[in-house]
């Protein structure tokens, strides 16, 4: 089902309140499924349990080919630290092409998928070498702001997918405990002077990944 969820409404699932888990959560499930550990799990007449791994895999792979067209899951993939490894879609692909269940250009687009996931690993990995200046690190994780956002009460700058995922459990800016939504966040982000701020921020953010 959340196959063709994510070829009619793949936008929804790289909102900010989700984007990492969803796309870390698959790569989870695909990794349980193919990973090097597979054969640990074993099933006993799977066909009473309905249990069909080649078409699960299947349907992981619809779902990865649906949302490998936003690089922001894309990003959500390269930063899981959990499950994903630079292997594992290919073994998923040779699997698929072993038992005749991919198309050539499917392949050919998840083949480039992973490449563009191994490529932003590296450079993930170059910049967490790297010292973040304070005015580009995120005050909650610590971590470089990749999306940066004001929130409205304390002027803070912070990442926009931290303060999202903040905010799906405790509805409050963290800093002084004043009531925050989403909602009030992006309509405060929409003024023209803060939108100049972080737009600049943006600019020193790329200058910083890229040298």
């Amino acid at each position: 089902m959340i196959n063709n969820f994510t070829y009619y409404f793949s936008k929804l699932f790289i909102c900010p309140e989700i984007k990492d888990s969803f796309a870390q959560n698959i790569i989870y499930f695909l990794e349980k499924l193919i990973g090097n550990n597979r054969k640990q799990y074993k099933i006993k007449n799977p066909e009473m349990i309905n249990f069909k791994p080649i078409s699960i895999l299947e349907k992981l792979s619809d779902i990865l080919l649906n949302m490998s067209k936003h690089e922001e899951f894309i990003k959500s993939v390269a930063s899981d630290e959990r499950s994903y490894n630079e292997k594992l879609i290919e073994r998923m692909l040779s699997v698929l092409n072993i038992h005749s269940k991919i198309t050539h250009m499917k392949d050919m687009t998840l083949s480039c998928f992973n490449d563009k996931i191994i490529k932003l690993r590296k450079i993930n990995k170059e910049i967490e070498e790297k010292e973040i200046p304070e005015e580009l690190c995120d005050p909650i994780m610590s971590t470089l702001i990749e999306d940066p956002i004001m929130l409205p009460s304390t002027k803070i700058i912070m990442d926009k997918g931290v303060i999202a995922r903040h905010l799906l459990s405790d509805p409050h800016d963290p800093f002084n405990r004043d009531e925050l939504t989403m909602e009030k966040l992006e309509e405060f982000n929409e003024q023209d002077d803060i939108k100049k701020k972080l737009d600049v921020l943006k600019v020193k953010i790329e200058k910083f990944k890229s040298e």
